[in-house]
């Protein structure tokens, strides 16, 4: 960033993370499972920047994030008979503090930014054992992300094993990237500008496997994949 040669700065990142989790069987083949954590991060730069040629810092630039979240997860799973077994959920992250400061010595603040996030996902997942040698797995996700679109994610697998030692998958799947705060509304006069119409980044992915395992204890494994991304 063009610091002072003499002094580069510092940087100090902190994480806290904590869960709990509750699991338990209604009965044979049915479940209920819920789980609910609560995660930290703090950020804290700090740029000191020379004017003079004497290499001496002469004024800081110091950058601050926090972010305190709360987020809860329950899906219920069922083996409906020996070929088919799904299940169903719900998950939702909340912020409870979130903020941006950044600051220099002369001018002062720069951007300060409060701003909050929150998201909800439903999704569901069934597996369908067509015969001993091949099953089918498909699920969906639909998530809602706080100011931005709704995306729906779909995945879908088929394996088939038609002797022991070889396995051949064929995978799809869409997943998405939500762009962030700091992308959507970091601000620095003169030198980036805020964007808060930014639109999720989504990959459509595509795979072919050919699994193998020897006597011997080898195995190996060919692969081909098509990854095709927009936004």
């Amino acid at each position: 960033y063009g610091t002072s040669f003499f002094n580069p700065g510092s940087m100090e990142e902190q994480r806290e993370n904590a869960m709990v989790r509750f699991d338990h069987e209604i009965e044979a083949g049915k479940s209920l499972h819920a789980m609910a954590y609560f995660g930290r991060y703090g950020y804290s730069q700090s740029l000191p920047y020379a004017t003079t040629n004497t290499g001496l810092p002469t004024y800081t630039y110091t950058s601050t994030a926090y972010d305190d979240w709360l987020g809860q997860t329950i899906y219920y799973d069922q083996q409906v008979n020996k070929k088919l077994r799904y299940l169903v959920g719900v998950q939702g992250t909340e912020s409870l503090y979130i903020r941006q400061r950044d600051y220099e010595t002369i001018p002062g603040m720069v951007p300060n930014i409060p701003a909050s996030y929150s998201e909800f996902a439903l999704f569901t997942e069934g597996e369908y054992r067509v015969c001993d040698q091949l099953s089918i797995t498909g699920g969906v996700r639909l998530d809602h992300v706080q100011r931005l679109d709704d995306n729906v994610s779909p995945r879908l697998a088929a394996i088939y094993t038609p002797e022991k030692q070889d396995t051949f998958k064929a995978l799809y799947g869409r997943a998405f990237r939500d762009p962030n705060l700091y992308e959507l509304q970091y601000f620095d006069p003169g030198e980036q500008t805020a964007n808060p119409k930014l639109k999720p980044e989504i990959v459509d992915t595509f795979e072919m496997v050919w699994e193998r395992r020897y006597h011997d204890g080898w195995s190996s494994s060919l692969d081909g994949y098509y990854w095709e991304l927009h936004n």
